[in-house]
């Protein structure tokens, strides 16, 4: 079993291209933390001929809360103690669509400590806004972007202002 982001997964299927490789019994494999594309899975299948499972969660969901199919783009179920829901302005959104991720179930936190304002924007009647748009289509979900600009390179959090500043403190920029 292996679990990892896709650059680090794809690192890793391009090293099972030498001759002196050896990935053994290595069977199930879990791409998450960052969007999983179809080339990565690609890639992947072609460098170690085992497919990529995608999952998404976060650290508000305690680790993993929605799974797909081996080798098959998008995500196709909750796990089973979680439930999840796409809502956009106008609430729950039945059959195909795109909106915000909202998750619930026993593992998901309860509040972020010390920050009552943010907590009651994002927690809600034993829910958790993701912040994390999805498209729903033929019952697969299929990772947008992020509501509010964050960005997640490699699976890190970064804010579009932190690039402007770091961009405006570089000596080669005017």
């Amino acid at each position: 079993f292996l679990m990892g982001l896709p650059p680090q997964l794809e690192s890793f299927a391009r090293l099972c291209g030498r001759d002196d490789a050896m990935i053994g019994p290595l069977r199930i494999v879990e791409a998450g933390g960052m969007h999983v594309n179809d080339r990565f899975m690609d890639v992947f299948l072609q460098g170690t001929g085992v497919p990529v499972t995608p999952v998404w969660g976060s650290t508000e969901t305690s680790g993993v809360a929605l799974v797909g199919d081996p080798g098959v783009p998008g995500l196709s179920r909750a796990v089973s103690v979680y439930s999840v829901s796409l809502r956009d302005e106008n609430g729950i959104l039945e059959g195909d669509g795109r909106g915000e991720l909202w998750v619930s179930g026993p593992g998901l936190a309860s509040r972020y400590m010390g920050d009552r304002v943010l907590t009651a924007q994002l927690f809600r009647d034993g829910w958790y806004r993701s912040g994390d748009i999805f498209n729903r289509s033929g019952g697969r979900l299929h990772f947008v972007g992020r509501r509010g600009g964050m960005i997640k390179p490699a699976g890190l959090k970064l804010y579009p202002t932190e690039v402007e500043l770091a961009l405006l403190r570089h000596p080669g920029v005017r």
